[in-house]
């Protein structure tokens, strides 16, 4: 699951995925702006862990 937060407080789904990989997995970090002039992303207090969410829809 792929959730995104603009406050650190409210997260929202924006997609579900499986890496279908029996082993370890690289993951990254990548930005799109499909309309307008583009855009200019920091990442900060990147964060892993690895749990069950009760409501995927709220990532709570």
């Amino acid at each position: 699951m792929f959730h995104a937060s603009n406050d650190g407080e409210r997260w929202e789904f924006v997609r579900s995925f499986a890496f279908g990989a029996a082993g370890p997995v690289r993951t990254g970090f990548g930005v799109q702006a499909p309309t307008g002039e583009g855009c200019k992303v920091t990442f900060d207090d990147i964060q892993f862990e690895q749990e069950t969410l009760q409501s995927l829809r709220d990532g709570s």
